[in-house]
């Protein structure tokens, strides 16, 4: 076999165990919560790609500089602005974990829109995707939690 064979050959198992990764994680979900959010290969590759949410759009009691301080819960409501934004979350480390759940206003929502899901923050961090006219964001934890935004 020549090198350009077994080339053609890695790569051709390569795109097979990705479109198999795929799959398997398209299946593991209700069809109805599917989104990139979910599949953390994608959302490394896609999450946080393109314009930068403003944090001053941010408007809540719990912010202390570019993060969220609070005991219990955080509510966040985030303004509109043209197009849509994207952020990363990250726990700040040993101070607990944090669910969050991000809720679009009504006018952005998806036919068919019935729960707004939740994710739990992890040191690694999560993607947050804010459409255009904004919506509320919901942390809570147990104990004292420190979310930093980038």
């Amino acid at each position: 076999m020549s090198g350009k064979h077994i080339v053609f050959i890695v790569l051709a198992i390569i795109a097979v165990l990705f479109v198999v990764g795929l799959a398997a994680t398209n299946k593991s979900k209700p069809s109805s919560n599917r989104d990139a959010a979910d599949r953390p290969f994608l959302k490394s590759l896609f999450g946080g790609a393109g314009p930068k949410l403003d944090f001053k759009r941010m408007q809540t009691n719990c912010r202390q500089g570019r993060a969220f301080v609070f005991e219990g819960s955080c509510v966040v409501n985030i303004l509109g602005e043209e197009g849509t934004r994207y952020a990363k979350l990250n726990l700040a480390q040993g101070l607990g974990s944090v669910q969050i759940t991000y809720e679009p206003h009504p006018a952005d929502r998806p036919e068919g829109y019935d729960d707004p899901g939740s994710q739990q923050l992890r040191a690694d961090g999560v993607a947050l995707t804010v459409f255009e006219r904004g919506g509320t964001l919901r942390l809570e934890c147990v104990g004292t939690c420190r979310v930093n935004i980038e």
